[in-house]
């Protein structure tokens, strides 16, 4: 385990990373938000490197990319989680990092899913009725 004496501070009761505060999730919201950055710029990195594998079918191409973008989301996603568990051996940081990484996820899916279209449904109808008006 690494200690770092200045940064335990932060971890002391009251403090901002205490565990048994609301805000002794904010390190696993966080990470599920590098979780999901990390993802998102690694999809152009894939789709650029299959793109230079020159592959002679498109089936080709879709299952190289599928392999690069599975292999890393996982690592990327669930490496934390096996650490916790089988190294650390803390079941209730494992359960508060799973649960605040499905609740990000979920908070996330709704608003780009629900809420993002439904705002841009709006602004586009308020900007064709000044349009017309």
């Amino acid at each position: 385990r690494v200690y770092h004496e200045a940064l335990s501070a932060f971890a002391a009761p009251g403090a901002v990373f205490d565990p048994e505060a609301w805000t002794g999730m904010l390190p696993a919201v966080l990470h599920a938000a590098v979780i999901f950055l990390l993802n998102k710029a690694y999809r152009h990195v894939a789709e650029a490197l299959t793109d230079l594998e020159n592959h002679r079918t498109q089936e080709a191409h879709d299952n190289s990319l599928i392999v690069k973008r599975f292999l890393f989301e996982a690592f990327d996603c669930y490496i934390a989680l096996f650490y916790i568990a089988f190294e650390l051996r803390d079941v209730d940081r494992l359960r508060v990092e799973l649960v605040s990484l499905f609740s990000t996820d979920v908070f996330r899916r709704v608003f780009t899913e629900a809420v993002l279209p439904l705002l841009m449904q709006r602004l586009s109808r308020r900007r064709h009725a000044a349009a017309s008006a």
